[in-house]
C-alpha cells in the first residue's frame, strides 16, 4: 500500500503536465481533503506536517444542541448517527446494516453514504477518496460479543463500538474523556475568511449512556489549510 506522501502527492499532480490542474471531487470533498490531510498526519507525519487533533473538551448540556437548525435532518431506517459540516447541508449518514435474521451484517456492519440536502437530498454514495481516507469506517469483531469495534479513517486513534442489542437493532458508543456517548451526530466546522478553507475543529454530540444527559466533545484541529476547491 502506498505511504501518505505518495498518496498526497498523487492527489496534488493529479491532471500531469506543468500546470496544476485540481482534481474534480464530489461535493463535500474540501472537507473530505482535510479529513484526507488528518488521516494522513496520523499515518504519515512527515506527509502532512503539523495537521493534528488538538486535545478535545467535553461539555454536559441540558439539552442536545443544534448547530445548525436550519439543516435537514436526517431519520433513515437503521440510522446510526451522522456527520453534519458548516459549508452546506449536503450530510453523510452512518447506517447499521442487517442480514435477513436480523444480525448484524458481519461483511459490512455500517453503512456510509451522502444525504444531498443541498439540492434534493438523495442518497448517494461516498467517493473511493471520501470512503478510504475521509469519511469511511473499518470494523472488526470483538471476541466473544456481538458487536464490533470501529475505527474512523479519519481519526484512526479514536475507536466506537458498534453493539447489536436485539434483532434488527445497534447503537454505536464513543468514549469522550471518561465518558461514554451513544452518538447523535458529528459537526465540522470550516473557517472559509481566508483564500484557503482550513477545518478548525469536529464537534461530537450524544448522550451519556450512565445518566441519559447530553454529552458534546470539542476537537480543535491544527493546520487544517487545504488548497483544494469542491464542497
Amino acid at each position: 500500500m502506498p505511504c501518505g506522501s505518495t498518496i498526497f502527492t498523487s492527489l496534488m499532480n493529479a491532471g500531469g503536465g506543468k500546470s496544476f490542474r485540481p482534481p474534480t471531487f464530489a461535493p463535500g470533498s474540501l472537507i473530505a481533503a482535510a479529513l484526507l490531510a488528518i488521516s494522513l498526519a496520523a499515518a504519515d507525519p512527515a506527509a502532512a506536517a503539523g495537521v493534528r487533533a488538538l486535545p478535545s473538551t467535553v461539555e454536559v448540556h441540558g439539552t442536545l444542541p443544534t448547530v445548525r437548525p436550519e439543516y435537514p435532518v436526517p431519520n433513515d431506517p437503521d440510522q446510526l448517527f451522522f456527520l453534519q459540516r458548516s459549508t452546506n447541508s449536503n450530510t453523510v449518514v452512518y447506517k447499521a446494516r442487517f442480514l435477513p435474521d436480523g444480525r448484524l451484517d458481519p461483511a459490512r456492519p455500517i453503512e456510509a453514504y451522502w444525504r444531498r440536502f443541498n439540492t434534493s437530498g438523495e442518497k448517494k454514495a461516498l467517493g473511493f477518496l471520501e470512503n478510504r481516507f475521509a469519511f469511511g469506517v473499518r470494523t472488526q469483531p470483538v471476541p466473544g460479543q456481538d458487536a464490533y469495534e470501529v475505527r474512523f479513517v479519519a481519526f484512526p486513534d479514536r475507536k466506537a463500538l458498534l453493539v447489536q442489542q436485539e434483532p434488527g437493532k445497534a447503537t454505536i458508543t464513543f468514549k469522550a474523556g471518561q465518558r461514554e456517548l451513544a452518538l447523535a451526530y458529528g459537526y465540522v466546522d470550516v473557517d472559509q475568511s481566508g483564500v484557503i478553507d482550513e477545518v478548525v475543529q469536529v464537534r461530537v454530540f450524544g448522550h451519556d449512556k450512565a445518566t441519559g444527559q447530553p454529552v458534546s466533545e470539542i476537537v480543535p484541529v491544527s493546520g487544517g489549510k487545504i488548497g483544494l476547491g469542491g464542497g
